[in-house]
């Protein structure tokens, strides 16, 4: 029965096959015996162009042609246009005609891509036949100077990303080191629970990491936005300026584009200075440790009031002297120390950068006495707070339709040269109307995708930690708190899974080939994020590298049964993982995920119902 099937399948191919054959030649046969039109009456000579590559204006009614040649060129003329076609032509002329509001290099092919066309058959047995399909899906664009153009700008947009995203992977001292800050900037008061802490060197009361870390994104007239690639807005600044000197010079359009690029995105990071809350922090349960006293500890109604000899070892760093209040959040963000990251891009001097960054800090550097007594001052809760600090990294990128727009930043564009006269009202609604068509259905360019994470404070992931059950597994807390404190850290890779535990080792947000959406900042998939999080939690691997693995080697459970640290999996085209943190009060689920609409690990409510619900923990 089978044979008979197999033989009744490979029978249907064989007969489609020569149907459609047959239909290829009656067609080449109409199309020889139909009479050609004189395609150029009317038209003058130096303005007419090869017909679809087949007939020129000498030869259009020759009859001189046999009727085999005739059929010949017409059974040819489809394999031709399929081999236009593959090397990215989508007109019917083989002289491209440029125009300011298209996107012209998508017409240039590179050299090392060029595919003689006067043979179409040659074009097929020049390419492998698993190249072929591909050509066919991408429209033959990978191998046009204007995807190459388009790549370059993506590849820069996610060095820079990845760039902004070392600074969220920073501790407060690593920060300050960077902008050329003096130590004394992110010194707080002595924490007993902190083993780096040394209660006779406040020099080592440095605060470990940051309490909050915010995002501000705006576009050239400073106002709020989300963040967006302006790659499309350069080119079609560059595809109208080049349009009038030299559409073909791809030096001259690489330079302008790296200028524009470079003139249209800056960020700045700032630190705030060292501030107090009423007390976050309690007294650890172990005796104290070598270099400390239990004298050091005060008690007092006054809420994380630091002692004078503490403000003291803290610095110039927090502008205060020991008879000063200690700084509110509000007060130490308004006097917060900036770093700029200057608009010439890559390259610049960081020397030059920290020394100017250095200077403008009024502080000096303290000298940090090694008699300073180290005090705590405990509230009325028993609660003391040895000190935060903030971290806010501005995100400014131009376009074209601000008031401070790409027009305006660009020197090289505003300067007459050649036919060139600059950027004229008819110029500028050029571009415009180039950058806002949809560049993925016209020339087959997909947009990279970017999303800086969010990362949750110390408060947030604390009333996360709030949520869970007081007799939760030391394990299962593990995973969750991991899990949180990676909230907004990690992009989304599709594919990407853990080469170790931790952050550092991983090399997240590193520019790396893209995936099938674009993205070319490395990071984790969602199984790939799950594995990350039970390794770094756990210290061993969770041995289920994929949605499927995770079904098959998990314990089965059903919805009533899950614990924080659980995984609702889906598998599929639309397979996905969420690790469980608990149930919302209108009975919908609050899970942890790495996100590729988010493109990042989110926190949220997620759909109730899973097909699977599988557990990894007792």
């Amino acid at each position: 029965m089978k044979k008979m099937m197999m033989k009744e399948k490979h029978s249907y191919i064989i007969r489609t096959a020569l149907m459609a054959a047959s239909g290829i030649l009656l067609c080449g046969i109409a199309e020889a015996v139909r009479p050609e039109v004189d395609l150029s009456v009317g038209v003058p000579a130096d303005k007419v162009v090869i017909a679809d590559g087949i007939l020129d204006q000498e030869t259009q009614n020759d009859t001189d042609e046999s009727f085999c040649d005739r059929l010949m060129k017409k059974m040819v003329h489809p394999i031709h246009m399929a081999s236009r076609f593959l090397n990215g032509l989508g007109a019917d002329s083989e002289e491209y005609v440029p125009s300011e509001t298209e996107y012209n290099l998508m017409a240039l092919r590179t050299e090392e891509s060029a595919v003689d066309l006067s043979d179409p058959l040659a074009a097929f047995e020049s390419l492998p036949w698993y190249k072929l399909a591909k050509r066919f899906r991408s429209m033959g664009t990978e191998d046009t100077w204007g995807a190459k153009m388009y790549e370059a700008l993506g590849t820069r947009d996610a060095q820079w990303i990845s760039e902004i995203y070392g600074w969220i992977q920073t501790t407060p001292l690593t920060a300050s080191q960077k902008m050329g800050l003096p130590a004394a900037q992110v010194l707080g008061s002595y924490d007993p629970s902190n083993p780096e802490h040394n209660a006779q060197d406040p020099a080592s009361w440095v605060v470990p990491t940051w309490k909050n870390i915010r995002f501000q994104i705006c576009d050239g007239d400073g106002k709020p936005t989300s963040l967006a690639s302006n790659a499309t807005d350069i080119l079609s600044m560059a595809n109208v300026y080049t349009y009038s000197l030299d559409w073909k010079n791809t030096d001259l359009f690489n330079t302008y584009i790296n200028q524009l690029w470079t003139s249209s995105h800056q960020y700045h990071v700032s630190i705030s200075n060292v501030y107090y809350c009423e007390g976050c922090t309690e007294l650890p349960d172990e005796p104290a440790t070598e270099g400390t006293a239990d004298d050091d500890v005060e008690s007092g109604s006054a809420a994380g009031e630091a002692s004078s000899e503490a403000l003291d070892a803290q610095g110039a760093g927090d502008s205060q002297t020991a008879a000063e209040e200690p700084l509110t959040e509000s007060e130490a963000a308004s006097t917060a120390n900036n770093y700029v990251k200057p608009a010439q891009g890559p390259g610049a001097s960081t020397q030059e950068q920290a020394a100017e960054s250095k200077a403008a800090a009024s502080p000096s550097e303290a000298t940090l006495s090694a008699e300073s007594e180290a005090a705590v001052t405990l509230n009325e809760n028993g609660k003391y707070c040895p000190g935060h600090v903030d971290l806010t990294i501005t995100v400014k990128t131009t376009g074209l339709k601000e008031k401070h727009n790409l027009f305006a930043l660009d020197g090289t564009g505003n300067q007459a040269v050649g036919n060139w006269q600059g950027w004229t009202e008819e110029k500028q609604t050029a571009a415009q109307t180039l950058a806002a068509q949809d560049w993925q259905e016209m020339y087959g360019l997909v947009s990279s995708e970017f999303a800086l994470g969010n990362p949750l404070t110390p408060a947030e992931i604390a009333s996360y930690l709030d949520l869970l059950p007081e007799d939760l597994s030391p394990e299962r807390r593990a995973v969750i708190t991991c899990a949180l404190n990676s909230v907004g850290k990690i992009p989304y890779y599709y594919g990407g899974k853990p080469s170790t535990a931790g952050l550092s080792g991983n090399h997240f947000a590193s520019v790396t080939s893209p995936d099938y959406k674009g993205r070319i900042l490395s990071g984790l998939d969602c199984s790939g994020w799950v594995n990350w999080v039970y390794w770094t939690a756990l210290g061993n691997r969770m041995g289920a590298a994929s949605t499927y693995e995770i079904v098959r080697t998990g314990r089965a459970i059903n919805s009533a049964e899950l614990q924080p640290g659980d995984l609702l999996v889906q598998l599929g085209g639309n397979s996905h993982v969420v690790m469980f943190l608990g149930w919302n009060a209108d009975g919908t689920i609050l899970g942890v995920h790495e996100s590729g609409s988010a493109s990042n690990v989110t926190v949220g409510k997620v759909h109730t119902v899973w097909p699977y619900y599988r557990a990894f923990l007792d």
